[in-house]
């Protein structure tokens, strides 16, 4: 009588281990999917940001343009002042270009990386 009942409790231990891991697959994929959400949520932000930045780079830019073509009393700036006004305003295009640039290539390698988990 005590096979039959090893009989019976290998089954239902097996049961109960599979119910176990099973249960711990569903956790996981659950925790994945929001760690997923999480990152895509992440990556909009720093998006926004970047492109917020950007936005704000080129208004900088048009500003210096306008400050070069100020005149007080018929008076404008002096041309070394306005080629230095050039200059900054060259480094902030570059600037604001390298940004949208990096924040594109990285937005397309993290979207990849996360598409592959």
């Amino acid at each position: 009588m005590p096979i039959l009942c090893f009989d019976f409790i290998l089954p239902d231990t097996t049961l109960k281990i599979f119910a176990i891991f099973s249960a711990g697959s569903v956790v996981l994929y659950t925790g994945v999917g929001k760690f997923i959400t999480s990152i895509d949520n992440t990556l909009d932000y720093a998006e926004d940001q970047a492109k917020l930045t950007s936005d704000d780079l080129k208004n900088v830019s048009i500003y210096l343009d306008t400050a070069k073509t100020v005149a007080v009393n018929s008076v404008f700036l002096p041309s070394e002042i306005q080629q230095a006004i050039d200059s900054i305003d060259k480094m902030i295009k570059s600037a604001s270009k390298t940004l949208n640039d990096e924040t594109s290539k990285n937005s397309k390698c993290i979207n990849i990386a996360v598409d592959n988990l």
